[in-house]
Order: C-alpha cells, then sequence, then structure tokens
C-alpha cells in the first residue's frame, strides 16, 4: 500500500474538504461553484477527497486514456488555478468500461491529482505534539469497487502497523457500508460492509467513515462511531433518503438533505479534535450541520 504524505508537518490545523459523485459535463457550473468555494475560504483548504464516480456516465474511455477529455472536468473546472492535492478513490461508474478505464485514472498524470493506487494512506503529522505516538491524522482511501482478499491483507497490515501513530483514523470509501438512500438494501453495499468495513472496525475503531455513491448527503451513527455519506456535491435524487426503514447493524440516521445539490463535507483536524461539517457552497444556506470529537469538546 502506497503512503502519501499530505502536507508539510508545519499545519497545525489540517482542513480538507470532502465528496464523491461529480464529473459530469451537464454538472460544469456546479464543479466551477466547488472551485471558487475552495479558493475563496478565509481559512485555506489543505487537500480534498474525492470520493468516486468520478467520470460520469461510464467513466473514461479505455483506447483513449490520458486523451479522454473528460479530464479536463478536473484539470480546466475543479482544479482550475489551484494547488491544493486531489486525493483520489475510485467508484462503480469509474469501472463501467472495465478495469482498463479505471487505471486510465491512476495513470493521469495532473500535478494535483493523487491516486498512488487503489488502496492508499493520507498521513498529515500534526506539530509540537509532545506524544509522538499519536501525533497523526491517517486517512485510508480504499477501492471498494474492486478489491481482493490479497488487498483486504495488505490494508489490515497497513493500519495495524500504522495505527498506533495515528491520533484521528478515517476510513473513506465510495461505497457506504451502510445507508438510508436508494441502495440500502444494495446486495454489492451489504458484501462490502460484512468483508471489508465491519471486521477491519471492529479491530481498529475508526473515529469517522466517510462515503459517496449515494447521491445525498447523511451522517450515520453505526458501530459507536459516524458513517458521513457526501454525494450530493453537483446532483441529488430527491426524496431517496427513507427514515421510515430500520437500518442494518443497529445503525441509525442522525440526519440527512436529498434536496440541495453544491453540499460538500468539510473536515478540520488538530492534534486535540476532529470537526466536520456539510456545507451548501453556493454559500446561500452555508453551514447546514456539523459536529466534533476531541478533548477539546465538552
Amino acid at each position: 500500500m502506497n503512503l502519501v504524505d499530505s502536507l508539510s508537518a508545519t499545519i497545525d490545523v489540517f482542513r480538507l474538504i470532502a465528496f464523491g459523485d461529480w464529473g459530469d459535463d451537464p454538472f460544469i457550473p456546479k464543479i466551477q461553484q466547488i472551485n471558487r468555494f475552495i479558493s475563496s475560504q478565509a481559512d485555506p483548504i489543505d487537500a480534498a477527497l474525492l470520493l468516486g464516480d468520478n467520470f460520469y456516465p461510464v467513466g473514461i474511455i479505455p483506447g483513449w486514456c490520458q486523451d479522454d477529455e473528460q479530464f479536463n472536468l478536473f484539470s480546466d473546472h475543479l482544479a482550475a488555478n489551484l494547488s491544493i492535492p486531489f486525493y483520489v478513490t475510485l467508484g462503480n461508474h469509474d469501472y463501467l468500461m472495465g478495469t482498463e478505464s479505471a487505471d486510465c485514472q491512476l495513470a493521469y498524470t495532473h500535478p494535483l491529482w493523487r491516486i498512488p493506487s487503489r488502496f492508499h494512506m493520507i498521513q498529515h503529522e500534526f506539530p509540537g505534539t509532545t506524544d509522538t505516538r499519536a501525533a497523526r491524522l491517517c486517512i485510508w482511501v480504499i477501492d471498494s469497487v474492486r478489491y481482493s482478499r490479497a488487498d483486504i491483507f495488505q490494508l489490515r497490515e497497513s493500519i495495524r502497523n500504522s495505527t498506533s501513530t495515528c491520533r484521528w483514523k478515517i476510513f473513506a470509501a465510495h461505497y457506504p457500508p451502510v445507508t438510508a438512500g436508494n441502495y440500502r438494501e444494495d446486495r454489492t453495499l451489504e458484501l462490502f460492509r460484512i468483508r471489508v468495513v465491519k471486521p477491519l472496525h471492529a479491530e481498529f475503531r475508526f473515529d469517522l467513515i466517510i462515503a459517496g455513491h449515494e447521491h445525498s448527503s447523511q451522517i450515520i451513527h453505526v458501530w459507536e462511531t459516524l458513517l458521513l455519506v457526501a454525494g450530493a456535491a453537483v446532483d441529488t435524487r430527491s426524496g431517496s433518503v427513507k427514515t421510515e426503514f430500520a437500518l442494518p447493524e443497529r445503525a441509525s440516521l442522525v440526519w440527512s438533505n436529498d434536496d440541495l445539490t453544491g453540499v460538500v463535507l468539510m473536515l478540520e483536524c488538530t492534534n486535540e479534535t476532529l470537526k466536520f461539517k456539510f456545507v451548501d457552497v453556493t454559500s446561500e444556506l452555508g453551514i447546514l450541520v456539523g459536529g466534533a470529537y476531541g478533548s477539546e469538546i465538552a
């Protein structure tokens, strides 16, 4: 598993924006809106996390690969005039034309596009911390569409070898292990939950789980942690989230919105606190909901 050092250890407060399900020509104005939001922040955003389904409807054309003009959605619109790294995972639409199509995203050479492998780790070390055993933010970025037993073994070893130095542990993938949306009974998500997320969380206890796939925004309490679904950056499926159905794993829906587009997830991390919020990037509503972990939180 490749290790990606996210940014310099001189950053006391690490700010991350995360969203999935974004790369589609009809939504270029929405993509540009996200770009303007990132560049306009008084407290600079340090990195972005793209949660899969990066190119609709069927991913990158395998025979074209880096010559596919769909990559312009990233270079000319989402990342235009920015300098922050965009860490990437893959979604089901990224695989619809096969593994070669997904591999094109791994081969893409834009300097801000970061996907060194289908499973990779983002790590940020907080400066000035006296406890070197737990002074880092660690995010494992997972390919939830295509994985093998060997992949999961290597992932488990990566987490086991790193966890003692991680103040905050975050698991990020395209598929949510639980959802109150359209895919709440989807067998693919169920298998990902049973085979990957649940056993890893039982062993290592992630502080947050982050996903996309559902074109909505959700906060779900599951396994004594929070699952944050951020799939409404450019499009939503109004009426998809159902509150009347029981969720698996005794999970509970804390908050949701399936009407608003232009919604992204923001994380703000220090060695003492981990804060999150769902934000309307149009600035019409601003912060929709938020929460926090840490010793500073009453």
